[in-house]
Formats: structure tokens, C-alpha cells, sequence
């Protein structure tokens, strides 16, 4: 009965100059260099851009697509470093952004595989990095990393699993996606 109730409010995505103008009024403490990438990240949605920007999510994405970059060798002492930053603590908001920031890479790539094209840029020395990813594997490989780590996400909330070794899990996975 609530739900019959309800009027639906479809919202669609922000231009990136809205939610340029929409940042540096709600988060003016956000660095000039960050401003640009967290819009890309956010795909046009302010509430995504401010929780990145709570947990330096930019910082985030750039030590995510680092250690991606590097697969199928990843260094396993900054890759350690990096999960123990996404799971360290009772909050679980870096952990929750870093896995949404996997997920969501791999879907980009995914999508860029099957197009035969590459994303825009989210730092503006990631080209090359996506290139390489992109050329490793086919899209159903990175749909399959992408519903790896949505599930191991959604597994690590539900049950309160150890955080950090979801993180490493998640980068391991890459290795299986698609076998």
C-alpha cells in the first residue's frame, strides 16, 4: 500500500559542470588536482562524488588501477598495503568505495573490450594502463571479474568477513575470470 503511494522521480545523471559547481560549494576543502577524476569516477552523481571524496577516493582509484595494471604480477607488498588500507578500522566506507571502484573498472573495461575501444580517462595517465587491461582479456572475462567482485563484496559485508583478505581475494580473482 505504501508503494502505490509513491510518486516515481526518475534523476538523471548531472553535466559535469553542474556537479563541478555542486563540489566546490558542498566540499571546498576538495584539492583542484582531485576535482576533475572524482567527477569521472562519479558519473554524474554528487552523493558517489562526496563519499569518494571522503575516503580519497581518487587516491583510491589511482593505487587500484596501479596494481591492476600490473596483473598478472602484481606486486604482493603493495597490494597488501592497499587491501590492509581498505580494511582496516570498524568503518567500512574505504572498503565499500575500493570494491565499488574494482567493480566498476572492470565493468568499464568490460565494456571497452567489446567495443573495441577504450574509456576516457579518469587520471589523466591512465591510458596506457587500460590499453594493456583491455588487450588482456575479453569483455566476458572482465563481466566475470566484475560479478567476482560484486559477490565477494556483497559476501564480505553480509557475513563480516576479514576485509583485507576480500581485497586481496578480489585481485587474485582476475586470475580466474572467465575459466
Amino acid at each position: 500500500t505504501i508503494r502505490s503511494r509513491c510518486c516515481s522521480l526518475a534523476l538523471g545523471a548531472l553535466e559535469d559542470e553542474q556537479l563541478a559547481a555542486l563540489l566546490q560549494n558542498l566540499a571546498p576543502d576538495i584539492a583542484d588536482s582531485d576535482l576533475h577524476p572524482l567527477i569521472r569516477l562519479a558519473e554524474g552523481s554528487v552523493g558517489r562524488a562526496l563519499a569518494l571524496a571522503d575516503v580519497g577516493g581518487v587516491a583510491l582509484y589511482r593505487d587500484m588501477l596501479g596494481l591492476l595494471a600490473e596483473h598478472p604480477r602484481v606486486n604482493t607488498e603493495r597490494l597488501h598495503a592497499f587491501a590492509e588500507r581498505l580494511g582496516k578500522g570498524n568503518d567500512d566506507s574505504a572498503f565499500r568505495a575500493g570494491m565499488e571502484l574494482l567493480a566498476w573498472s572492470a565493468a568499464r573495461l568490460a565494456r571497452a573490450a567489446s567495443a573495441g575501444g577504450l574509456p576516457p580517462p579518469v587520471l589523466e595517465n591512465d591510458t596506457e594502463a587500460m590499453a594493456r587491461l583491455v588487450a588482456t582479456r575479453p569483455a566476458q572475462d572482465w563481466i566475470a571479474y566484475w560479478e567476482a567482485v560484486g559477490s565477494l563484496a556483497g559476501r564480505s559485508l553480509a557475513a563480516n568477513l576479514d576485509r583485507k583478505q576480500a581485497v586481496i581475494s578480489a585481485f587474485l580473482a582476475l586470475e580466474t575470470a572467465g575459466t
